[in-house]
């Protein structure tokens, strides 16, 4: 007989299941993002420039590709079957990922300190700040929940002493897109040489791998025009970050609304000034470094000292998760599944002092700030809200709001010194 705590959490897993099901079904049906990687392999293997050429997704729906021409590379043996029945594959193999997800973050969270119920409580309420997100990866077929997992994984490995396997992993998602790399400073910081080193190499590698099947002029072509679309210092990269792609979410949509000129929606005005597109990118660009140096505040460690603990490191990863759907350019609302990591944590650290009358203050205000990042980030979906309202919120960037301002809970919910074992 099935204890009543765990039919709650049985029958919560089972319609967020559903739900991801019809999802996956709409996604097959309509098309994903799969249909255009495949599609940049096929275009790869006839030996056509991959970033000059819109792939059709549906019909008379075509995007261009943005990834990687190793990512390209390594799918054109599956470029020749059906692309429907590969979406479903990698559907069910983001299943898997969701999986070790929570398998990895539970041993982070250091969860033998916590009761049955309020381990359950912590994937439940993670579960459900994140589904919006989950149900966007999806509904498009996206690669962040991979990237999450590749992340996660390979630090959970290198803390296990496999650097061989941590750095190869590590280094094949920032070959597939570039994302991860914002790990490479932190383990530098953090005395991870070898693993740094490692994962350095492997990216040479796949880096090279191309020219070993194409013509080197094609091959350097296609990585000039890749760093083309990626460059986050291109001005006019910047600046097209505005009403013409109200998806885009982070501090490059953000700021483009904010200080750019346009056309009044909704009765209400958004931007506060008008800038040129030079002095939009250097905005954006010193608002990412003041996120990235924060960093700092969260370490609140010399560099190259003793190698933190799981939790700590877990912690600090869970901010550098949080904030690289903002300091990366053209993120979509789905980049923002990154943040489940540090939901975990303040969730765990809400868990641990609820009842503690000397962190009554404390808790009050990280429940604040968690709250409202909930409404801005996950209560704005228009399942919710309906598909005006939800268009507002998008108009208005609130994802981005919610994620930012959820960086003052998660600060708070330093682990306690007595808690890194």
């Amino acid at each position: 007989m099935i204890k009543r705590k765990r039919f709650v959490l049985l029958l919560f897993f089972a319609l967020t299941t559903i739900a991801i099901i019809i999802k996956s079904i709409q996604c097959v049906h309509d098309g994903g993002m799969m249909h255009l990687f495949l599609g940049a392999s096929q275009l790869l293997f006839h030996q056509i420039n991959i970033y000059n050429h819109p792939i059709p997704i549906i019909k008379d729906i075509s995007q261009e590709y943005s990834y990687s021409p190793f990512f390209a590379l390594l799918l054109i043996p599956f470029s020749f079957f059906n692309g429907n029945v590969i979406e479903y594959i990698w559907l069910l193999l983001n299943v898997f990922f969701i999986y070790r997800i929570i398998k990895i973050l539970s041993v982070q969270l250091n969860t033998s300190l916590l009761t049955g119920i309020q381990k359950e409580l912590i994937v439940i309420f993670t579960y459900g700040f994140s589904f919006r997100f989950l149900l966007y990866n999806f509904g498009e077929a996206q690669m962040t929940i991979f990237l999450l997992y590749v992340c996660l994984e390979s630090i959970s490995w290198f803390q296990n002493k496999k650097w061989i396997a941590g750095s190869a992993l590590l280094a094949l998602g920032i070959s597939i897109k570039i994302l991860p790399v914002i790990l490479i400073p932190y383990l530098i910081y953090r005395s991870y040489f070898k693993e740094s080193i490692g994962t350095v190499l492997f990216i040479a590698l796949f880096f090279l791998t191309p020219f070993i099947f194409f013509n080197s002029d094609y091959v350097s072509g296609l990585y000039s025009s890749w760093w083309k679309v990626i460059n986050p210092t291109n001005a006019s990269f910047v600046a097209n970050e505005n009403g013409d792609h109200e998806g885009v979410q982070g501090l490059s949509g953000l700021c483009a609304a904010l200080f750019t000129s346009e056309n009044q929606r909704y009765n209400i005005t958004r931007n506060i000034c008008s800038m040129n597109a030079a002095e939009l990118n250097w905005i954006t660009n010193i608002l990412r470094l003041v996120f990235v140096s924060f960093t700092l505040f969260f370490i609140k460690a010399f560099p190259f000292s003793k190698k933190p603990t799981a939790i700590q490191m877990g912690w600090e990863v869970s901010y550098i998760l949080l904030i690289t759907p903002l300091i990366f350019p053209h993120q979509h609302k789905y980049a923002f599944v990154l943040i489940a990591p540090a939901v975990a944590f303040i969730i765990r650290y809400l868990m641990l002092n609820w009842k503690n009358r000397n962190e009554k203050l404390k808790i009050r205000i990280i429940f604040s700030f968690l709250l409202a990042s909930f409404l801005l980030t996950t209560l704005t979906t228009d399942g919710i809200i309906g598909r005006h309202l939800s268009d507002v919120a998008n108009y208005f960037k609130l994802i981005s709001y919610g994620t930012i301002i959820l960086i003052i809970p998660l600060y708070l919910s330093r682990p306690a010194k007595r808690f890194l074992i």
